[in-house]
């Protein structure tokens, strides 16, 4: 059985219908100012501090340590300013340019969340969240390896 493309429907413009759609907007004009509030002080520093954090995985080559390597994750703040460190201030932290215990990075990341596109490194800052508190300071070679493996398997399970 075929069926015909049959509009059996009135197509005829009902004026109560147009008045109904056009009383959605409340009586406002096309040129009414519908624009959002403006952002607080607070906004304003907090989006601040998010696009001047560098998240990374530090793996870097010291004497300082047995193994040989600092691996770590870290949050730095190169652009530091006295408008972020009295935010860094407010949320229980010593205001410094670089970040590396897991405590201090997850009071960091807990003001990220909801502005991930105002991060300028943003696999850097999936990373950070994945391993932080997870990835410890290797001791030994062996350790090293492991640690290496822990981050190239966290960056292959990102989401693209």
């Amino acid at each position: 059985m075929a069926f015909d493309n049959i509009n059996t429907h009135d197509n005829s413009i009902d004026s109560n219908m147009v008045s109904h759609q056009t009383d959605g907007l409340s009586g406002l004009g096309m040129d009414a100012d519908i624009s959002p509030s403006p952002l607080s002080y607070e906004d304003l520093t907090r989006i601040l501090l998010v696009s001047t954090m560098r998240p990374s995985i530090t793996c870097q080559k010291t004497t300082s340590r047995a193994c040989g390597y600092i691996i770590r994750p870290e949050i730095r703040f190169p652009r530091f300013t006295g408008r972020v460190a009295q935010y860094l201030e407010s949320l229980g932290l010593i205001p410094r340019e670089l970040y590396a215990k897991p405590e201090e990075i997850n009071r960091i990341l807990s003001i990220t969340r909801g502005m991930d596109e105002f991060v300028p490194n943003h696999e850097g800052l999936m990373l950070v969240r994945a391993l932080n508190g997870r990835l410890k300071q290797p001791k030994n070679h062996q350790e090293v390896l492991e640690a290496l493996q822990m981050i190239e398997d966290a960056r292959l399970s990102e989401p693209s």
